[in-house]
């Protein structure tokens, strides 16, 4: 007589919300005068975004007086823990005067990497979080800096760097058009970067902080008014750069095109006109803005 098994006990897999997420895009751009840090305002997981700030900003006001700004992509959470330690770390009394840069750097570095250790690792993380950051410095013993994190690594950087899902893009656009730019100039290139990686990356997207590091100063950050009027300025600069890629290439002027203006009074005319929207251009000082 043949024996039937009994049916396996089927236990259904328990399923917990998704933590949100912040795909995000953020640059650091050094200029001449400061550190420029930009960043979308998307956060989400793969059924809801929400409209969020990304940027952690602090002055320093005990000798060495300096500021710092962090922001990052990755876990929300872990992000907000690991930006309001290095803060602390910035502004705690081991960073005091006489103290060497690569003292002052070493202790971001190490709050980085025990808070990695501590929270993160070990790997595989399958369900761990995971993040990465920028920081922007000016003064506190550090000097002019910016710095990023990928895994355990920290690293200083010279000119610009990015993180979160959009960072091949963004350091594309940084590598075509970064320059030693002035801080009033870096922050126009700064929100065209985000501007471009919320076009076209998954993840990216909503609205556009920028915070603004520089010596002796307060708090400061773009108003968010100013950087809209950017951005509808920034849908010209496709247009521009259409009429002048053709003129450059020889299109004649009675040439049929649907779309170009020919003529290289046309493209003067187009580049006074987005030279003009993007004026005034004044950054605002932040009032308790974190």
């Amino acid at each position: 007589m043949l024996k039937t098994r009994p049916k396996p006990f089927y236990v259904p897999k328990i399923e917990r919300l998704r933590a949100g997420k912040r795909m995000t895009i953020c640059v650091g751009i050094l200029a001449t005068d400061g550190v420029v840090l930009a960043a979308d305002r998307e956060e989400g997981d793969e059924y809801l975004k929400v409209d969020r700030g990304k940027i952690c900003q602090a002055f320093r006001g005990s000798t060495p007086t300096g500021s710092i700004a962090v922001t990052g992509a990755g876990d929300g959470a872990a992000l907000d823990e690991i930006s309001n330690r290095l803060v602390d770390a910035f502004s705690k009394r081991e960073m005091r005067l006489g103290e060497t840069a690569e003292d002052a750097e070493k202790i971001l570095r190490d709050t980085h990497r025990n808070y990695y250790t501590e929270a993160i690792l070990p790997f595989p993380y399958n369900e761990r979080p995971d993040y990465g950051v920028l920081i922007a410095c000016y003064g506190g013993g550090l000097g002019k800096r910016l710095f990023s994190t990928a895994k355990l690594s920290f690293n200083s950087h010279v000119d610009y760097e990015a993180v979160g899902v959009g960072q091949r893009v963004a350091n594309a656009w940084l590598g075509k058009l970064y320059d030693y730019l002035p801080v009033r100039h870096a922050v126009k290139l700064a929100a065209y970067v985000i501007y471009q990686c919320k076009g076209t990356v998954t993840g990216c997207g909503l609205g556009t902080d920028i915070a603004i590091i520089r010596p002796d100063r307060v708090l400061e950050s773009a108003a968010p008014a100013t950087i809209r009027k950017w951005e509808d300025a920034f849908r010209y600069l496709q247009t521009l750069e259409r009429n002048a890629f053709h003129y450059c290439i020889g299109v004649d002027d009675d040439a049929q095109l649907g779309r170009t203006e020919i003529g290289k009074e046309s493209i003067a005319s187009q580049l006074d006109s987005v030279r003009k929207m993007f004026k005034p251009s004044i950054p605002q000082k932040s009032e308790g803005q974190q």
